[in-house]
Order: structure tokens, then C-alpha cells, then sequence
């Protein structure tokens, strides 16, 4: 039996459009380090101004009542990342 997440065709243009994005928008240099301490206020800055731009695409959260309500009663329509990126970091 084959256990593997299939993501439809949606949900993999989906990751593919982020990706390509991020690639084109993320310089290497302002990458996070692996130590959150290390942080600079640039990184700061970027990442603020960037999040609000992936914001403005709609890529954080819902806009409006009807999106809300068709990604809760939808769950598999609903846009999904990477699963290294929606796995829960591992106890301990």
C-alpha cells in the first residue's frame, strides 16, 4: 500500500509558484541563520517588507469569509507547502 501524499495538480502549481517566487526574491545572504540570535536588523527589515509582500499575494491567510469558509470545508483544495515545511518539529 502506498502511503505517500499525493497533492493535486492545484496544490503542486501552488508550491511550484512559491518556490520560483522565493528563489527570485530571497538573496542567499538574507537567508535565516541557523541560530535566531544571529539575526541581524537587516534580516529584520528584509523579512518584514518581505512578508508583507508574500501578504499582498494571499499566500499567509484568507482574505475574505468565502475563501475561510471553502478552505474549511475543503481541506484538500486548500494550498499546501513542502512536508519539511508542515512537519511538526520532533519532540526532544
Amino acid at each position: 500500500m502506498d502511503f505517500k501524499y499525493q497533492y493535486t495538480q492545484e496544490q503542486e502549481d501552488f508550491r511550484q509558484e512559491v518556490r520560483s517566487w522565493l528563489e527570485e526574491n530571497v538573496p542567499v545572504e538574507m537567508k535565516a541563520p541557523v541560530d535566531r540570535l544571529d539575526l541581524t536588523e537587516e534580516h529584520h527589515r528584509f523579512w518584514r517588507e518581505t512578508h508583507q509582500k508574500i501578504g499582498e499575494k494571499g499566500w499567509l491567510y484568507p482574505k475574505t469569509r468565502k475563501e475561510r469558509v471553502r478552505l474549511l470545508f475543503a481541506p484538500r483544495k486548500r494550498r499546501s507547502l513542502p512536508p519539511a515545511q508542515t512537519q511538526p518539529a520532533s519532540p526532544g
